[in-house]
């Protein structure tokens, strides 16, 4: 039976998914190639860009180079291991170690090339032979001609030179390259870099005003901080990640988050912060262009942090203090009516105010000084800080919001009786939900929601009537001798119900007092009850009672809910239209559910006093339905 070779093959996307930021952005490109050449063991790497019509291209190296076997084996396979066939440690060609850890894993510098044109040269020398390949993008990623094959030459000679002309960033230019290298590939002493002849030195950057090791768990750090030359852009400053020589990811102005360098002092655009973190090395992303989110990045990423806002408040301190005098001036005269310890309290939170939020204007600092003062002279000193310190970023726009429409008396009033309704809603709830007898827990909450059972009834003058509250208990004590607790709001009968009278005053037309209005009258079971027709039947007895006994100076009429947890199939409620009294068996999660809808209410009624609509039109139109219970 024969066999075929079988080859593989790449479709046409491959080269631009797999090596993607490589071919479309020209700084990694010339950073990998870079790399390439340090990997390689070279002393020194030199870029020729040409000015003439052909545009040439050129980076080379005098490091190992390779052999035709080398070569071959390293450009036409995909996904070599850098770490396997050659080790992280990098040597020199005569053979002694360079110190350096290499930074190629993947072989994907390769492709660095296409990012300037679809087919390059590739010249190299090693063990006395000189090869000469041509490399093009056609039907693999790497087509390889070889052009010059083991040409003997001087056994010293080493190192590779990679060519080609620019088809693509044709604006690419010497001033370019050595900006890149100048802000992005620190200075190795034993890797010299040269564009167009001239080397590239510390001097590109800036002058060094700081260089310390920062001991960490997971070893040491070493800052530099640079102040650059004029004509720098903040995009060309910054913080720069260094791992082994070379710059992970871009410059950048973050240094905490959601926090920006460049904000807390303008003048920290005039600096470049290089962070060395060689231990760094197994965290850095395969491209280079940033670090995996491990926990020991962000360890030493909030550590650094903390780090560099404590520099910077050193290095601007003459500029803090400025500001400082200039606005607590303005305040002379409050700051002399308070007593020591207020100024120096106040003294010490500008400091912090500067050091953690030196973004903030001096109008917004002035502002903030005035509430620092009325707080000193208050009572509630800084409790309200403290609550503003819980606050979400979100949070506090809405309360700039609230604050810019309501005083703080009216937000007050109507936050104080929404959180309360919402209480006895979740009160309640807790209450009903198992099978308690906590009567004399569930009364009081009731007495505080008679808003539940109507407008009528949501008004402070609507209380708890004590002396009809008396008259009931004499009906009780007939038949629960003994057992009534002890209480003058209530009539609470242990283990079986409790029930409470309110009522309003009532006034004849020359605003003089007629006696008691209309009655409401609660009878709460206990949590687990059913209703039934007995305990129906027992509050129209009552009701009764009050009306015949001469107890009532008017006939607004008696209203009587008696609230269970169920209600028995034959349970009907009761309207005596002579005696105006009529008597409800309801639910607890009845009385829940009404109390949801009218808190509902609630919010028309705020926005009819601020004039405050909906701008959701859906939102609308879904408030506008009714509640299905």
């Amino acid at each position: 039976m024969s066999t075929k070779q079988i080859t593989n093959w790449f479709g046409s996307r491959f080269v631009k998914g797999f090596a993607r930021n490589i071919i479309n952005n020209w700084e990694i490109a010339i950073i990998e190639l870079i790399a390439n050449c340090y990997d390689a063991g070279a002393r020194n790497v030199y870029i020729t860009i040409g000015n003439d019509e052909e545009r040439s291209f050129i980076i080379s190296d005098d490091g190992n180079g390779m052999i035709k076997e080398e070569f071959i084996y390293r450009w036409s396979g995909i996904g070599y291991d850098r770490e396997k066939h050659q080790g992280n440690e990098v040597f020199f060609p005569d053979g002694t170690p360079a110190n350096r850890v290499a930074y190629g894993r993947n072989g994907k510098g390769r492709f660095a090339m296409y990012c300037f044109s679809n087919s390059y040269i590739v010249e190299t020398c090693k063990n006395g032979f000189y090869n000469k390949f041509k490399v093009e993008q056609k039907n693999q990623p790497f087509d390889i001609e070889h052009l010059v094959e083991d040409k003997e030459i001087s056994d010293k000679k080493t190192g590779t030179r990679i060519s080609t002309n620019l088809k693509k960033i044709l604006s690419l230019n010497e001033k370019m390259v050595i900006n890149l290298i100048g802000s992005k590939f620190f200075s190795d002493p034993s890797f010299t870099k040269y564009v167009n002849g001239n080397i590239i030195t510390e001097e590109d950057i800036g002058h060094l005003i700081i260089d310390e090791n920062i001991p960490t768990e997971f070893g040491d750090v070493k800052i530099k901080i640079i102040k650059t030359k004029r004509g720098r852009t903040a995009q060309q400053n910054g913080i720069q990640w260094w791992v082994n020589n070379r710059t992970v990811g871009n410059l950048t102005w973050t240094i905490a988050e959601g926090e920006k360098l460049d904000r807390r002092y303008r003048e920290a655009r005039e600096y470049v912060f290089i962070i060395i973190a060689d231990f760094l090395q197994e965290d850095v992303k395969d491209d280079w262009t940033g670090f995996e989110e491990t926990k020991r990045y962000k360890a030493i990423h909030k550590e650094l942090s903390d780090y560099l806002i404590k520099k910077l408040d050193s290095l601007f301190q003459k500029k803090k203090t400025e500001r400082k005098f200039n606005i607590l001036q303005a305040e002379i005269r409050e700051l002399h009516n308070l007593d020591i310890n207020s100024r120096d309290f106040i003294g010490t939170f500008i400091d912090q105010v500067l050091t953690n939020c030196p973004h903030l204007n001096d109008s917004d600092l002035e502002n903030l000084l005035k509430i620092l003062i009325n707080l000193e002279k208050s009572n509630i000193r800084y409790d309200l800080l403290s609550n503003l310190a819980k606050l979400e970023t979100a949070e506090l726009e809405d309360l700039n919001e609230i604050l810019s429409n309501w005083s703080i008396r009216d937000a007050k009033i109507i936050l104080t009786e929404i959180y309360r309704r919402i209480d006895f809603i979740e009160n309640l709830e807790v209450l009903t939900e198992r099978l308690s007898d906590e009567l004399h827990e569930l009364q009081p909450i009731f007495e505080k929601a008679l808003w539940i059972f109507g407008p009528e009834y949501d008004t402070i003058q609507y209380t708890s009537n004590k002396p009809l509250i008396t008259v009931i208990k004499r009906f009780f004590n007939k038949k629960y001798k003994n057992k009534i607790l002890d209480r003058p709001d209530f009539v609470i009968i242990p283990n079986d119900f409790s029930l409470g009278i309110y009522s309003t005053d009532k006034y004849s037309l020359k605003g003089e007092p007629e006696g008691v209005g209309k009655i409401l009258i609660l009878e709460l079971k206990k949590g687990g009850s059913t209703l039934n027709k007995d305990n129906m039947h027992q509050a129209e007895d009552y009701c009764l009672y009050l009306d015949e006994e001469g107890h009532l100076e008017s006939r607004d009429g008696i209203i009587c809910y008696v609230l269970g947890t169920k209600i028995g199939k034959y349970v009907a409620g009761k309207n005596l239209n002579e005696r105006n009294i009529i008597i409800e068996a309801k639910t607890y999660m009845n009385v829940i559910n009404i109390a949801k809808v009218r808190l509902f209410k609630l919010k028309d009624k705020i926005e009819e006093n601020k004039k405050i609509k909906d701008t959701d039109d859906v939102i609308s139109n879904i408030l506008k339905q009714k509640i299905i219970n």
